[in-house]
């Protein structure tokens, strides 16, 4: 066997580990709080209304992400890599010193950015580092992650925040993310493209992401999927906690539920996107989501049914994003991490208006209107995607599966 080969054979397991373990530390800073937004809003003698723009805040700086691949050009995939942690590591520990609620909504603008400087150049990693055949595989590994961000790190969100302090975890994150990215420094920095100063600024990878109809046509599926996945996270505690009267501490162990929805979403991405077929399994998975909002309305009178509706709505969603991440990254190879930064973006602004919807919604007492505008904008996504992956999007050959 080559020796270079081998070497990369032992080291990208390390690598993807170090990976998940930074992931890890930016997803449950920015999605753990989801629940408890109204008492960081509280802390500050907000309103429970001023919460949406917690949320907004913890999304909104997710439209930088396309910059991602034009500064990468210029400063090289290492840097793109390590100041978005510093600035998070950070970020995270002046949450402790906020003096404001406006200064808090700032930190989480620049948790934002971050984090969507950080996850293009991962999955742009992923994308050169595995083979196609076997990336669902690896993505879905990695976006364990994301899953872990729920199911470990909304109990421990709630616990702290309890406990000692509403910043508490994320100074906890913060700590998690600095090990992260020793960790990546260890195992990946060496394969990282380095800076090339006599590289400039240019807007052709952005040209040539959107030359492409079919791309525009994805974007539009991760926007619409990710609009309805947003609107349960901000309802579902209000309405538990005036519907069965859970409390903080309640709401966090309601919310393993969900974290538990996300682990066995990826396991499954794990085991059957490779098999079945990437386009195959993000039409699957996209019905059974647009089902679950029926399940959603249906099951809304008690506890139990809530929390299964909740279940299936975000195993479907987890499975469908997931599922679609290693089409985005082989849709224009000679741009992937633009185009996962516009992926990236596309997602940001399915959150952001999922965030400015959820409550007026709420507000109108009807969950039939949540459970509708999910399943309409799931079910248009489906189309989307259908159209956007019916042929080769770009010059590569994407799987017809």
């Amino acid at each position: 066997m080559n020796p270079a080969l081998s070497q990369k054979t032992k080291s990208l397991p390390r690598a993807i580990g170090a990976f998940m373990l930074t992931r890890f530390a930016l997803d449950t800073a920015l999605r753990s709080p989801l629940p408890f937004l109204g008492v960081i809003a509280a802390a500050f003698g907000q309103s429970a209304q001023s919460a949406s723009w917690l949320s907004v805040a913890l999304t909104l700086a997710g439209l930088a992400a396309p910059f991602t691949g034009l500064l990468g050009q210029r400063f090289g995939q290492r840097r793109m890599v390590f100041w978005p942690l510093a600035v998070f590591a950070l970020s995270c520990a002046l949450m402790a010193v906020a003096p404001t609620f406006g200064a808090v909504l700032a930190l989480c603008v620049t948790l934002g950015i971050a984090k969507s400087m950080f996850d293009p150049q991962m999955q742009m990693f992923i994308g050169e580092q595995v083979p196609y055949d076997k990336r669902g595989t690896v993505i879905g590994i990695v976006e364990f992650s994301w899953a872990l961000s729920w199911a470990i790190g909304v109990p421990v969100f709630a616990f702290l925040a309890s406990r000692v302090a509403w910043w508490s975890p994320f100074l906890l994150m913060g700590l998690v993310a600095a090990l992260g990215a020793a960790a990546v420094w260890a195992t990946a920095r060496q394969v990282m493209h380095p800076a090339d100063p006599t590289v400039a600024f240019s807007f052709d990878t952005w040209r040539t992401v959107w030359r492409y109809p079919k791309v525009r046509l994805f974007l539009l599926f991760s926007v619409g999927i990710t609009i309805p996945a947003t609107l349960p996270y901000l309802v579902y505690p209000l309405w538990m906690q005036r519907n069965f009267k859970l409390g903080i501490e309640e709401l966090g162990i309601a919310s393993v539920v969900l974290g538990a929805a996300d682990l066995i979403a990826e396991l499954l991405v794990v085991g059957l996107v490779d098999r079945i077929g990437k386009r195959r399994s993000v039409i699957i998975g996209g019905v059974f989501y647009a089902l679950a909002y029926i399940l959603f309305w249906a099951l809304q009178s008690t506890l139990p049914g809530m929390l299964v509706a909740l279940f299936c709505i975000y195993l479907g969603f987890e499975f469908t994003l997931v599922a679609s991440l290693p089409i985005a990254s082989e849709m224009v190879p000679e741009a992937r991490a633009t185009m996962m930064g516009f992926n990236g973006a596309a997602t940001t602004v399915g959150r952001i208006v999922g965030s400015l919807i959820a409550l007026p919604l709420f507000a109108q007492d009807r969950l039939w209107l949540v459970a509708l505008v999910g399943f309409v904008s799931v079910g248009l996504s489906v189309l989307f995607s259908w159209q956007a992956t019916r042929s080769t999007p770009a010059p590569n050959a994407l799987e017809a599966r």
